[in-house]
């Protein structure tokens, strides 16, 4: 991030190395340095400030996981200190054990600059590898993915931890996530925008009910961040990991018996890559007439389609079973700006257990 700094802005750099406080695997002494740290780094900052005149509304701390509340006990101790504080703090992924639902007194939070924007990309339950805060603690707050695990990365207990008590940061891969997301907007600011949708949970988001916003309710994620409030986006699983967040839309035929099972479509690229895309689990009840809608990021695997097949799964419980036959009546694939990516608007009927190729239409569905 240092160097992706140095080669796009103007700016003077300055890292922290406090490998001394923060030696694994004492994460729990290294959670108590962390005040010291900041406690420092306002101490600097200040020393700086009276020889060279630097203001405080041109000052960014940024901070990594534990890095994430030094960078708000900077904040702290610059308002104890004179009564100031940085014009602004970026949290990437800030650290959850030993800090969260302890009060912002004890974490990075709102209060420590004049904007702070937050990147939220491992906030799971730590039984299930999560070790970032969970809970909107800036003044944005962005959720890639749902902020909890990362496309592309695993999933585990042991990956996660291994970063934050072991050191072993390059297994942390949904930790980390954050510091690639937040270093892509600094080296590419005229490409592709992590544009951000507020919406009041990500699955509300995932079923493509929050895709509607304009310049002045959409959020934008990274170094040039705009919106205030939580934010919810997609990403692709590698670089690079800005993608537009298009729409899905499935409709089953209305003269079509009802159902129980599983409907899965499969995105195949010009380049040989494919996605599943899952549109019921395999006891999900398969309605006629029914529409669904689902926001899904714009990868690689779309530039361009090559083709898209359907599967069906009838279900096999001990008290329901679903028919042998199940069937789409449209499905279109847009992007963000309404063109369509893929179009097809023919009934057709699936059998249990066997793929079938959809043909592209055109026309009003």
């Amino acid at each position: 991030m240092k160097n992706a700094f140095i080669k796009m802005e103007n700016v003077n750099v300055i890292l922290i190395d406090w490998s001394l406080g923060a030696r694994v695997p004492y994460y729990v002494a290294a959670a108590v340095n962390s005040e010291l740290v900041g406690a420092q780094g306002a101490n600097l900052y200040y020393t700086i400030k009276d020889k060279l005149g630097i203001m405080e509304k041109d000052l960014h701390v940024i901070g990594f996981s534990l890095g994430a509340h030094v960078a708000g006990f900077f904040g702290k101790r610059m308002q104890q200190i004179r009564g100031t504080r940085p014009g602004r703090i970026t949290g990437l992924d800030p650290a959850s054990p030993l800090f969260e639902d302890y009060g912002g007194e004890v974490h990075l939070y709102k209060d420590d600059a004049d904007f702070v924007d937050v990147i939220h990309t491992n906030a799971d339950l730590l039984i299930y590898g999560g070790v970032g805060i969970a809970v909107p603690v800036g003044h944005v707050d962005y959720f890639p993915n749902g902020g909890k695990r990362q496309p592309g990365c695993g999933s585990t207990l042991k990956g996660a931890l291994l970063d934050i008590f072991k050191g072993e940061r390059e297994r942390a891969c949904n930790h980390e996530r954050a510091v690639h997301l937040f270093t892509d907007t600094i080296l590419n600011p005229d490409s592709c925008q992590y544009i951000g949708y507020p919406c009041s949970n990500y699955s509300d988001f995932e079923l493509g009910k929050c895709l509607s916003c304009d310049a002045s309710s959409c959020g934008q994620m990274g170094y040039r961040p705009k919106g205030s409030g939580v934010y919810y986006l997609m990403t692709k699983p590698k670089e690079p990991f800005c993608a537009d967040v298009g729409k899905l839309h499935v409709r089953y035929p209305s003269a079509i018996k009802k159902s129980f099972g599983s409907m899965i479509l499969t995105l195949f690229g010009a380049n040989g890559d494919k996605e599943n895309i899952t549109l019921s689990q395999k006891d999900e009840k398969l309605s006629p007439g029914a529409e669904k809608l689902l926001a899904l990021p714009i990868n690689d695997v779309f530039k361009p389609l090559s083709k898209v097949t359907a599967l069906y799964l009838k279900y096999n419980g001990w008290f329901t079973k679903g028919a042998e036959t199940f069937g789409l009546a449209s499905v279109t694939i847009t992007s963000s700006n309404g063109d369509y990516i893929f179009k097809t608007c023919e009934d057709i009927i699936l059998k249990d257990n066997e793929y079938q190729e959809l043909k592209q239409t055109t026309g009003t569905c």
